[in-house]
């Protein structure tokens, strides 16, 4: 533990790593993004899962390769995409213990928005945790 105790700033990944990628949240964005795919591309669901895996192993994300071969805006991709049932992700109090247990400042990073980061981090119980969130729009949308 002496070796956490000289880190003064700790960076963490949101999805499917403060919360367990079992819980649904990323089958559901999954699904939306072939669902928006189909509708912006007019291409049937195979055709936006081949696009979609293509994307994201081109690209770094789907987004991205969206943006780059169709002019898709990021943020109305982004708002769609997270349209979940965030009921099934719940507080995480152990979770909560040993991140109250670290020193120094904590940031959450994400591919995905804020709005979605504030949700995820609200429904653990983790929000008043962390001084600030890096979401993929400060990032320029590159992954």
């Amino acid at each position: 533990m002496q070796l956490y105790n000289k880190i003064d700033t700790w960076i963490f990944d949101l999805d499917n790593t403060l919360y367990s990628a079992d819980s649904g949240i990323f089958q559901q964005v999954h699904k939306l993004m072939g669902k928006f795919i189909v509708e912006h591309l007019n291409v049937n669901i195979n055709e936006a899962k081949t696009i979609q895996r293509k994307y994201y192993k081109k690209h770094g994300t789907t987004l991205r390769g969206l943006m780059d071969n169709h002019g898709i805006d990021p943020d109305s991709f982004l708002e769609e995409v997270h349209k979940l049932d965030y009921s099934i992700v719940s507080p995480n109090l152990k979770l909560a213990k040993n991140l109250e247990n670290l020193n120094g400042k904590k940031f959450i990073f994400t591919n995905a928005n804020k709005k979605h980061a504030d949700i995820i981090l609200d429904k653990l119980q983790i929000a008043n945790l962390f001084e600030g969130i890096f979401d993929i729009k400060m990032a320029n949308y590159i992954p």
